[in-house]
């Protein structure tokens, strides 16, 4: 799938993401209630379905679930999933109408390449999504890559969580070759229940607990809607290096 022209994912991108993303914070939470806002594929959907009595999906581009459809995840594997959804909308606007409380949220979007993405990793976002959630709701979230101690796109996206929720725990992972982020006000899983629930998968998997969060973001800072010069530096830089590298 290409985004703006520039390739935003491919098959085999998704099997690391959609396990980290959602089949993780699924198995721990065992939701009544999910939100997956994007995943156009819906390879996600099944993911989650297992462990969430009822799960519910926000796609804002019919075209993009058209192509997920023929070339990712055909409409026969999800026609017998009886408790799942699918709406058309954009993700903010079916937050802000919703009456529903959900116990995990799956932010299954680009990076913050764009004004549109950007503005979905925003504090103000994470406290839209904060509203709709129950109290010990969690929101998953992939970083577009490591954590490190500095101020670029995972480090302010946290900052970003860090703001909007009480706790964030984040993990590293080489196989997908990104961090991700669960945030909650209080997170119904620890360090070790993730260590647990990933150790067959990935060994070598880096766990930072929400007491070490901070270390990563002294001069972070977070998204926020005054605050996107992110979105033009890294558009930027992506174009670029895909289009006028002379390598």
């Amino acid at each position: 799938l290409y985004l703006d022209g520039l390739l935003n994912l491919n098959a085999s991108d998704l099997e690391d993401l959609n396990y980290y993303i959602a089949k993780i914070p699924a198995s721990l939470i065992k939701p009544e209630k999910t939100l997956i806002i994007g995943n156009g594929t819906l390879s996600s959907v099944s993911k989650v379905y297992p462990y969430s009595k009822f799960v519910q999906s926000v796609e804002l581009d019919s075209g993009v679930l058209l192509a997920g459809q023929k070339f990712f995840t055909p409409i026969e594997e999800l026609s017998g999933l009886d408790r799942w959804n699918l709406v058309i909308d954009d993700g903010k606007h079916f937050l802000k109408t919703t009456q529903d409380k959900f116990d995990l949220i799956i932010m299954d979007i680009p990076s913050p390449l764009t004004i549109q993405e950007a503005i979905l990793h925003t504090v103000e976002f994470y406290q839209l999504a904060r509203s709709k959630m129950t109290e010990k709701g969690v929101i998953a979230v992939q970083l577009s890559g490591p954590l490190q101690h500095n101020n670029r796109t995972p480090a302010r996206v946290v900052a970003a969580l860090s703001k909007a929720f009480n706790q964030v725990i984040v993990i590293n992972s080489d196989k997908a070759d990104r961090s991700f982020a669960y945030a909650s006000q209080q997170l119904p899983f620890n360090g070790k229940d993730m260590r647990r629930a990933t150790r067959d998968y990935e060994q070598e998997l880096e766990i930072i607990v929400p007491e070490d969060i901070a270390f990563y973001l002294s001069v972070a800072m977070p998204l926020a809607l005054d605050n996107l010069d992110l979105v033009l530096r890294r558009g930027w830089e992506r174009f670029a290096g895909r289009y006028f590298d002379d390598d």
